[in-house]
């Protein structure tokens, strides 16, 4: 049986087409290259940013790497607390956003 899609707007992308019933690993997707993206901008110069805010409140050397691990320990700390799909969801999106990471996207 095929999976059954539906047309969600995303502003400044325009209309696209998403799984109606995606997995937590195809919800991620989505996010990374879909939702979050059309927000936020690129997740690696998200990051960077992320990271140079970081090293100035921290006082030391912190790197997009560093950012992803830490947004996934607090996800997994929220998990502990309250079960979400959201927590699962964000875990996976982040481990995405490290492999653009580890690939230089």
């Amino acid at each position: 049986m095929k999976d059954k899609k539906v047309k969600k707007y995303l502003p400044g992308i325009g209309e696209i087409e998403v799984l109606e019933n995606p997995t937590i690993l195809q919800e991620a997707q989505n996010v990374i290259y879909g939702d979050r993206q059309a927000d936020y901008g690129s997740a690696t110069s998200n990051f960077n940013l992320i990271a140079d805010f970081w090293t100035i409140i921290l006082g030391h050397k912190v790197s997009p790497k560093d950012v992803g691990l830490c947004m996934i320990a607090l996800k997994m700390a929220r998990e502990m607390n309250k079960s979400k799909r959201d927590n699962l969801v964000d875990i996976a999106g982040y481990a995405g956003v490290l492999e653009k990471l580890s690939k230089g996207e």
